[in-house]
This record gives C-alpha cells, sequence and structure tokens, in this order.
C-alpha cells in the first residue's frame, strides 16, 4: 500500500483489518490459537510502514503438559518514490531560503517541504512559527526550537531538482491592454497581454475569464476592498515590476487552468526575470489558491490573519524564497483526485511505488 491516500491514524486499522481477513481466509487459527494481535507504525524517514502480528498458541510439550508459546510475524513496506512536494525553496544558499516569524504556521498535507539552500539555517523557525509536514528536508540545516517541526528536519539532503525547469512559457504577441487601473468597478477581463500591469482598488469585482494573462512590465495588485474571481486563469509575469500583490482586506478566488500552456500553473514567472521581485499575499481572504505557484526568481512573501490556500484542493508552491510574516496559518492540500486542474509533473510523487523491504 502508499501512504498517499492514507493519515497516519488510518494504517493501524487497515492493517489490523488485512492480517484478520487474511488469516480468517485461510482458516489457519488451529486449536488453542489465541486472538491475532497486530501493530502497525509507520515512519518519515524513510517513509514507510511496519506491521507486526502476534498470536498465542496453547499446545502439549511432550511430558510437561500445556504450554504457551507465541508466534510472531513482521513486514516492513517502504515508499520508494519521491514524496509530494507542497514547498520547494530554489535558492542555493541564501539563509532563510523558507522563513517563518512570529505566530506564522505552515500545516503541508501530505507532502514535503524541501529547501535547496546550503545555508545552515535554510529552513528558519522564529518567535513560535511552527511547520509540519510528510517531511522537512534541507540540503543545509535547519535552526529554530525544535516542537517548531513535525517531524525534525532532515538535514544533508540532496538537491531536489526544479520539477518545472523544462516546462515552457506560453506564447503571447503584443499588448492587448495598456496599464489597465480599475476602481469600483464590477468587470469581467478576457485572457490578453496587459502591458503595464493590471491595478485593481476600491470596492472593485473583477472576474478573470478563463484562459492565460500575460502581466508584462508592470504589476498585478489587488488592494482595497476589491475582490477577484478566476476559474480556470493561469498568470505568466514577465518583464520589470512583473508581480502580484493581494491587500489585507482583498477577497481572492482563484483556479489554474485544466489545459493548455498554464494547465496546472496559477502563477508561472519567467525564468528570464534580471531581478528579484517580491510576491505578496497579505489577503485575509485567499482561501482558493488551486494550482501550482511558480516562481523561480522570486520572494513569495504571505503575511495574513487568517488561513491561506485552505479551500483548494491542493496548491503547491515552487519558489526562490518563501517568507511567512506574523499570523498566516498556510494550509498546503493534496487531494489531487477532487479537482479537474492537473498536478505539474513532478509536484506529483511519481507513482509513490512500494516495495515489500523485509
Amino acid at each position: 500500500m502508499t501512504l498517499i491516500d492514507h493519515t497516519k491514524s488510518d494504517v493501524s486499522a487497515l492493517a489490523q483489518s488485512v492480517v484478520t481477513a487474511a488469516m480468517n481466509a485461510n482458516e489457519v487459527r488451529g486449536v488453542g490459537a489465541g486472538p491475532i494481535q497486530v501493530v502497525a507504525s509507520t515512519s518519515s524517514d524513510p517513509l514507510q510502514v511496519t506491521v507486526t502480528a502476534v498470536q498465542s498458541h496453547v499446545g502439549f510439550l511432550g511430558g510437561f503438559g500445556l504450554q504457551s508459546s507465541n508466534i510472531s510475524v513482521r513486514s516492513v513496506a517502504r515508499v520508494m518514490g519521491k514524496p509530494n512536494i507542497c514547498v520547494l525553496g530554489l535558492d542555493p544558499s541564501d539563509s532563510g531560503t523558507i522563513e517563518m516569524w512570529s505566530k506564522a504556521r505552515l500545516t503541508a498535507q501530505n507532502c514535503a517541504v524541501y529547501s535547496n539552500s546550503t545555508s545552515t539555517d535554510a529552513i528558519a523557525s522564529k518567535q513560535h512559527a511552527t511547520m509540519s509536514a510528510t517531511m522537512i528536508c534541507s540540503v543545509g540545516g535547519a535552526s529554530g526550537m525544535k516542537d517548531a517541526y513535525k517531524p525534525q528536519p532532515i538535514t544533508d539532503c540532496p538537491i531536489f531538482d526544479d520539477p518545472l525547469a523544462s516546462r515552457a512559457a506560453p506564447a503571447f504577441g503584443g499588448c492587448s491592454v495598456n496599464k489597465l487601473r480599475l476602481v469600483d468597478q464590477v468587470i469581467t477581463l478576457q485572457p490578453g497581454v496587459y502591458c503595464g500591469g493590471i491595478t485593481i482598488g476600491g470596492t472593485s469585482a473583477v472576474t478573470f475569464a478563463p484562459g492565460e494573462f500575460v502581466i508584462k512590465e508592470g504589476p498585478l495588485i489587488v488592494t482595497d476592498h476589491a475582490s477577484v474571481t478566476g476559474e480556470h486563469v493561469g498568470f505568466y509575469l514577465t518583464g520589470k515590476d512583473a508581480r502580484f500583490s493581494f491587500g489585507t482586506n482583498t477577497t481572492i478566488t482563484l483556479t489554474a487552468p485544466v489545459s493548455g500552456a498554464m494547465a496546472g500553473l496559477l502563477f508561472h514567472e519567467s525564468r528570464d526575470q534580471k531581478t528579484s521581485v517580491t510576491h505578496e499575499i497579505n489577503s485575509d481572504n485567499a482561501r482558493m489558491l488551486l494550482g501550482t505557484i511558480y516562481l523561480p526568481q522570486g520572494e513569495l512573501r504571505i503575511d495574513a490573519n487568517k488561513p491561506v490556500a485552505d479551500q483548494s484542493a491542493y496548491t503547491a508552491i515552487v519558489v526562490r524564497k518563501l517568507r511567512l510574516f506574523s499570523g498566516p496559518n498556510l494550509i498546503l492540500n493534496t487531494n489531487y483526485g477532487s479537482t479537474t486542474v492537473p498536478v505539474p509533473e513532478g509536484i506529483k510523487g511519481v507513482g509513490q511505488p512500494v516495495a515489500l523491504v523485509q
């Protein structure tokens, strides 16, 4: 079996039912056989399940009368494939490639948090910030209180190659719109090339029609009490100041495309960016961010007071740096089967193959 669709609390119950069913089907209890006790445990390094079954037997032993003994068997199944990736920090050397401050929380459901930095504090927890995942892995080291991590980070990990490095950028032509500014408007925007960026403010309610939006030579900014909604939309960021910023009182509801060059990608930053820019999610209502956020040159900062991405079937983050400030609760799910939005190759564990190693 694999752990991909099971929580650790399910494993013991599942193992008990499988062993009991097998024993009953083969009628091997015999005279004097006692009940079967099954104990199952899991570990994250490596990711594996250990099952031990014990049965007592009572019988005659020569002239010594009734004797009791136990028969015990043990097996270990290990997941041999790569884990699902929820967060991958690509910076090769900086400290705080994945960094959390204050009361920030990062919860990676059934997936790994991984830093490629060789720094001794490539992953850093400061001021009571906490992180939980299936696996936390750093090429360099990790810093912070021991109870900040669950499980404890694995250090000296091998480099995890950018799984999206070969992903082709979408093709696009000339400008469709220049320096779009929307204040207190209700409007639907069509896919195209938005040169100079898009600024949405006031009480605007903007719907992005399905398709690819190229944000060129300018930012995508949502501020004030504005809201944006987009089903099956992808944003390609290219050129100077191509970034996104979502203000505290905004509402952000976005899902990635199901087909085309941006399939599964909610944001895709150009790899040709000359300088690193900072992308910001400060919204207290950004609960639906379904897809992959890919910022190979940029830094993603999240500073919200409410849960982020928790209502998404899945969210994956592959960025140069990730920083969580103050009190955001970033929840990254891996419910891949509950959405039509595809998971980019290399994000989802490749089949999670399992081998019986003992």
